[in-house]
């Protein structure tokens, strides 16, 4: 029951509670019945638009939540190495970048 609210408060909350948020989804991820929860409650994006637009601890969160709903998900295996990338693009891309970056993410999840 905690995962609803945990993505309202990745999307709406504070700084802190958003970065805290992603947190806590690296940590359930690990879970497969978690991962399923996570990914069904609509995670997904809001991670991606933190990965993108929050301060750098809520990125740093952001990303080893998605890295890790992906990595431990063998259906996504072979998008891990891609989205590693991806990521990279976020963090250090220009902005043209980082959009492109942002929309594959969202195809690759």
């Amino acid at each position: 029951g905690a995962i609803k609210p945990l993505v309202a408060l990745v999307m709406n909350g504070s700084d802190r509670q958003k970065q805290n948020a992603a947190g806590v989804f690296s940590n359930l991820s690990i879970n497969p019945e978690s991962r399923m929860a996570i990914v069904e409650a609509g995670a997904i994006d809001p991670l991606i638009e933190l990965l993108k637009e929050g301060a750098n601890i809520q990125k740093e969160n952001a990303a080893r939540s998605l890295m890790i709903l992906a990595m431990n998900n063998p259906d996504n295996q072979n998008v891990f190495k891609k989205i590693r990338g991806l990521v990279k693009l976020l963090t250090d891309g220009t902005d043209r970048q980082k959009e492109i970056a942002v929309r594959d993410l969202r195809k690759s999840i």
